[in-house]
């Protein structure tokens, strides 16, 4: 009888900490027979490390989604570098046109919320996982926008519009009570934070534009200018496979993650959270609004421009990117200088500096936060 107790009281502790069902069951089952030594052994380890975090739901090996080879994002092997260790968010699943998107709230500082919104379009939210520290003194809200990562993925390309996505940044807004908030956004969510500003700028204190999309021709001047750095055997098999438009061909893959070990992120291996959202990307957004790859724009963003916009700011506002970004150093300038906003240029870092350079990143961005709370940012 005592023995049955003390197993019954570990699978008790193993339902609460998350551990799967069936092995409660067997738990249960032998525990109570002959087996019980060797199963209360092997249930106290396993306890043990769910305790200690030794091991990480989050990290357990998952299938491929989205893109499978037609884009060319190939995962190396895992790695925790780069990632920063946050506090399980707060989630909730918030209801927008198309369908539902899934949220976390980090923290509940009493600072203004920080609203962040991920680049792709439909790269999920993992890969910004870091900023999450900032929830020391504010709540950080991330999100997984429609057709991707933890989100729902309805197969309707009507839904792919900058339209669309403004609206649901608004409906998340609403869901989660973000009356006032100051809003993060990375590359294509840089787009998306000025589009929404310009239409829904009410209670938005600031604007973080990270490596951002302003205007689809500057982007692509950019990233041609990048491309041309490359080793010419690549640039030859990238100009023949987009000359073919063989965009899933395995040699134009291998020729763009070049592209990618330079530019995106320099990290290797790629960190654990940048390759878990690499492997849940959103075909359906990405392919849409943008292309095959990042410097080969085929999709209905062709022509997008915000950089009017950017003298009608009237909300502090900080651009922040890497000498080696996507984003060319002068072009984030000046676009910082029509917005009368910040600059940070950060030496050595790519278009995902913040999971480089994680420290100074977040450093950067904090001081720029708090100066706008204290009243101190400026604004037109």
């Amino acid at each position: 009888m005592g023995a049955m107790w003390v197993t019954t009281a570990l699978a008790a502790a193993y339902l609460l900490l998350g551990v799967n069902g069936t092995a409660v069951g067997t738990l249960i089952l032998f525990g109570t027979g002959g087996f019980f030594i060797v199963y209360l052994i092997v249930a106290c380890a396993a306890l043990y490390t769910r305790i200690t975090g030794r091991w990480d739901p989050a990290m357990e090996p998952q299938g491929p989604r989205g893109f499978g080879v037609s884009l060319p994002w190939s995962p190396t092997s895992a790695s925790r570098k780069g990632t920063a260790m946050t506090a399980t968010p707060v989630e909730r699943i918030v209801d927008v046109p198309g369908g539902r998107v899934w949220t976390g709230t980090y923290g509940e500082g009493p600072a203004v919320p920080l609203l962040v919104l991920h680049g792709g379009p439909g790269m999920p939210s993992y890969y910004l996982d870091p900023l999450a520290e900032l929830a020391r003194e504010r709540p950080v809200v991330l999100y997984d926008q429609l057709g991707c990562g933890r989100s729902d993925r309805p197969d309707d390309p009507s839904l792919w519009t900058v339209e669309r996505a403004v609206a649901e940044i608004e409906a998340v807004r609403q869901a989660l009570r973000l009356s006032q908030v100051h809003v993060l956004g990375h590359s294509w969510g840089g787009f998306l934070a000025l589009a929404h500003a310009g239409r829904h700028g009410h209670g938005v204190d600031s604007l973080v534009l990270a490596s951002p999309l302003v205007s689809t021709a500057a982007w692509v001047e950019d990233a041609a200018a990048l491309v041309a750095t490359l080793p010419p055997e690549v640039q030859a098999t990238i100009a023949d496979h987009e000359r073919r438009q063989s965009f899933d061909d395995a040699a134009y893959l291998r020729a763009t993650d070049a592209f990618y070990r330079r530019f995106f992120c320099t990290l290797d291996p790629w960190p654990a959270a940048l390759e878990r959202t690499m492997r849940e990307l959103g075909e359906g957004p990405y392919l849409t609004l943008w292309g095959p790859s990042e410097f080969t724009q085929t999709g209905t963003l062709r022509g997008a421009d915000l950089t009017p916009s950017l003298e009608r700011l009237d909300v502090p506002s900080l651009w922040v990117g890497g000498d080696r970004d996507e984003v060319a150093p002068a072009r984030l300038t000046g676009f910082a200088e029509r917005a009368s906003g910040r600059v940070e240029v950060l030496e050595g870092g790519s278009h995902c500096v913040h999971l480089e350079q994680t420290e100074r990143y977040l450093r950067v961005v904090g001081a720029f936060l708090a100066d706008v709370d204290a009243g101190q940012a400026g604004a037109r």
